[in-house]
């Protein structure tokens, strides 16, 4: 899960679930595979989907993948372990053993 909790820190997000008091957990990635054994390690159903490929800058950036879970309990843990909403301005590193740093 730490595998789970680095990836989520630099390429995912949270956000309010719109509706619901659950929070939002967003992960994206370029390849599919990876967010295949995120699912398959979090027990997770979700579907992956992908988004297409955009110009930025006039280059192309290839499609991007992503999926959603919604789960109050896990979303406040992320909370407690320094995860927010807007994490590049807000992120604080994880209480981590130092065994494990």
């Amino acid at each position: 899960m730490a595998w789970a909790l680095g990836l989520l820190f630099t390429d995912g997000h949270l956000r309010p679930a719109v509706g619901h008091t659950a929070i939002r957990l967003h992960f994206t990635q370029k390849t599919p595979e990876l967010l295949e054994k995120l699912k398959a390690l979090m027990q997770s159903d979700t579907t992956v989907y992908s988004s297409p490929r955009r110009v930025y800058n006039g280059k192309v950036a290839g499609a991007v993948y992503h999926f959603a879970i919604s789960n109050a309990r896990l979303g406040n843990r992320m909370l407690e372990l320094g995860l927010t909403p807007r994490k590049s301005l807000t992120m604080r590193f994880p209480p981590v053993p130092p065994e494990y740093v």
